[in-house]
C-alpha cells in the first residue's frame, strides 16, 4: 500500500469517526451537545498532526491553521442560512435517505 493511499485511508477512518460521532450526539443525546462538539476544532486536530508527521514545517502548518479561521466565517454564514431555511420550510420532505433522518427529512 503507498504512503499516500494509507494516509488517505487513515484521514478518511478518523474523519468518519469524528463525523458519525456528531451525527449520533446530535440525534441520540440533545443538539446543543453535537453542536458543542462539532463546534470544538476536533477534525482540524488530525489534519495538523499527519501534516507534521508528513514533514510540513511549522511555518506551512500555521498559515494552514490562519486560512481555517478563514473558512470559519463561510461556515457561520452558511449555517445561518441553513437554519433559516430549515426553520421556515413548510414543505415535508421524505425521501428515504437514510443520511436525512437527524434532520427531519427522511
Amino acid at each position: 500500500m503507498t504512503s499516500v493511499l494509507h494516509s488517505l485511508i487513515q484521514n478518511f477512518i478518523i474523519g468518519g469517526s469524528i463525523i458519525a460521532s456528531i451525527s449520533y450526539l446530535g440525534t441520540y443525546f440533545d443538539p446543543l451537545i453535537g453542536a458543542i462538539w462539532w463546534s470544538f476544532p476536533i477534525s482540524l486536530l488530525p489534519t495538523l498532526f499527519f501534516m507534521k508527521k508528513h514533514g510540513k514545517n511549522d511555518k506551512y502548518i500555521a498559515r494552514f491553521t490562519v486560512s481555517t479561521t478563514y473558512a470559519l466565517v463561510l461556515l457561520v454564514l452558511s449555517t445561518a442560512v441553513l437554519s433559516v431555511f430549515i426553520k421556515n420550510n413548510k414543505r415535508v420532505i421524505h425521501c428515504g435517505c437514510q443520511f436525512l433522518k437527524p434532520v427531519g427529512y427522511g
